[in-house]
């Protein structure tokens, strides 16, 4: 059986799942593009010209964001999540935010945006992707509640 980890650790920036998902934008934004231009091509009646409108704007939200991702993987450095003994700190897009286990009331996984919510007293609730450490939505929030837990029994 594997060792628990340690409760107080660096999650780092998962750049393979973000590589993969910005090539996967690039593949849907190339298959799309070709066919809104196989559409324009046919000269189709108003209805697909619309489809062919709504595509485009599909193909190039596809784009900005694989150019985002490339970005924020070329800068990997800069985007972490730390959890150390004093609280949680969220690192990425050239923000920092940290919130104190003192001042933490509540941990949980939203289900619909899917991401770890981190409910922090008179502040706004602190949102982190699933996208460290190689760990899932559940996982990463299991890692949040442990650190909380050992910042607490360790003071």
């Amino acid at each position: 059986m594997d060792p628990e980890p340690d409760p107080f650790r660096h999650l780092p920036l998962d750049v393979p799942s973000e590589q993969a998902v910005a090539r996967l934008r690039l593949v849907a934004a190339l298959f799309t593009g070709l066919g809104v231009a196989l559409l324009l091509v046919l000269r189709p009646p108003l209805f697909a010209w619309l489809c062919a409108l709504g595509g485009a704007v599909a193909v190039l939200a596809w784009v900005v964001m694989f150019a985002r991702a490339r970005r924020k993987v070329a800068r990997a450095e800069e985007h972490f999540v730390a959890l150390g003994p004093e609280g949680v700190t969220l690192s990425g897009e050239g923000a920092r935010r940290e919130a104190p286990w003192a001042r933490v009331y509540g941990i949980e996984v939203d289900e619909e945006r899917l991401v770890v919510r981190v409910e922090i007293e008179d502040q706004d609730d602190l949102e982190i992707e699933p996208q460290y450490g190689g760990l899932g939505a559940y996982d990463l929030a299991e890692a949040l509640e442990r650190a909380r837990r050992a910042a607490s029994e360790a003071s």
